[in-house]
């Protein structure tokens, strides 16, 4: 089954993109492939498909926006059938060009795509929790990625902050400057359902509301808490607080907002790019060390992890960041160290080496 048809210019190699998305999983690794896919369209290269074993409706409509095709594949993203069926797919296609995101597919998988002499396969990696070590390109732009952590990767490495794929809308955008008085709070978690964290989160800034009389707006962007809304919504039914399951327009919101509450996924880095100032929570293991960097590089300021989330750190943390000076802080920083085109770079040096590739 595919969607849409991709206008992606036929003299130039095909790329395939393997990642997935759904509530357990969330949303990063493929929204982080559809910021290269477009850099790799932006380039005048040739046309997009992702092969998926699973997708959020609203990465599906994402892709079909853009343009970009979209194949399933029915076989457990862990297997060896799984790199198979991703070689086969190649060929079908007639793509050079291979990414891969997603932590279940290990150096088996990758050993086997690394035997398809036509491919240049490129691995996104955090933090080497893939423990891959057959590829010809490997980003890592994690800002505390270190070479240590890949030197059994034989292929040639990308890593930290100036190979961020941050997708077009945010590579183009302006920089925010910051309101004197906070009045609008984005609370936004991801893919994923992290109900519990958000109603944690909502009391929080209710009570400095109140006990500090204050005025602003919150407006909560659901993600993969959508399924619960009625739950959250019962629980904080104040006029304070506006609701949206989904936008096509999220930096729009990111820049009407003295203060994003966000997940400390892939957001962190678009918010900075932006100028934003935030305040992370990690919503599983991965997340850690985005938010420790964010926090120690001033872009954010981070509350941990959320199984552990402590009410009396949540409210002095959120009072901390509402303060004028922290959120001019956070906004000049972030801009120096995103700039945006990370993408267009990693675009760049796996299209130098598809110029190499020969089919055998």
């Amino acid at each position: 089954m595919s969607i849409s048809k991709d206008s992606g210019s036929p003299s130039s190699p095909p790329l395939l993109v393997r990642a997935d998305s759904d509530l357990r999983i969330g949303a990063g690794h493929v929204m982080r492939c559809i910021a290269l896919a477009q850099a790799w369209r932006d380039g005048g290269r040739g046309p997009v498909t992702f092969l998926s074993a699973s997708m959020l409706p609203v990465h599906e409509e994402m892709l079909s926006r853009e343009g970009f095709l979209l194949e399933w594949i029915s076989s457990p993203s862990d297997t060896i059938d799984d790199a198979l069926r991703t070689v086969a797919a190649t060929d079908r296609l007639g793509a050079r060009a291979l990414i891969t995101d997603g932590y279940t597919f290990g150096d088996d998988h990758a050993s086997v795509l690394s035997r398809a002499r036509h491919l240049r396969h490129l691995v996104v990696d955090d933090g080497g929790i893939r423990g891959v070590q057959h590829g010809h390109l490997l980003l890592d732009s994690n800002p505390s990625a270190e070479l240590d952590t890949y030197r059994e990767f034989s292929g040639q490495l990308l890593l930290g902050c100036d190979f961020l794929p941050l997708r077009r809308e945010f590579r183009d955008a302006p920089t925010n400057a910051p309101r004197s008085v906070v009045e609008h709070i984005l609370v936004t978690l991801g893919g994923s359902d992290a109900t519990d964290t958000l109603l944690s989160i909502l009391t929080a800034l209710g009570d400095l509301r109140e006990r500090n009389g204050l005025r602003f707006r919150v407006t909560v962007l659901y993600g993969g808490c959508a399924n619960r809304a009625e739950e959250v919504e019962r629980c904080h039914p104040a006029s304070w607080l506006r609701f949206h399951t989904h936008t096509s327009d999220v930096v729009r919101f990111f820049r009407s907002s003295d203060l994003v509450v966000s997940g400390a996924g892939s957001t962190t880095w678009e918010l900075a790019r932006l100028g934003v100032p935030a305040v992370l929570v990690a919503l599983a293991a991965n997340q850690e060390p985005v938010g420790e960097a964010a926090e120690r590089l001033g872009t954010a300021r981070y509350l941990g992890r959320d199984a552990v989330l402590d009410s009396e750190a949540l409210s002095d943390t959120l009072s901390a960041a509402l303060t004028e000076p922290t959120r001019a802080s956070m906004s000049q920083v972030g801009p120096r160290i995103v700039d945006g085109q990370g993408a267009t770079r990693v675009g760049e040096r796996l299209a130098t080496l598809c110029l190499d590739a020969r089919v055998p």
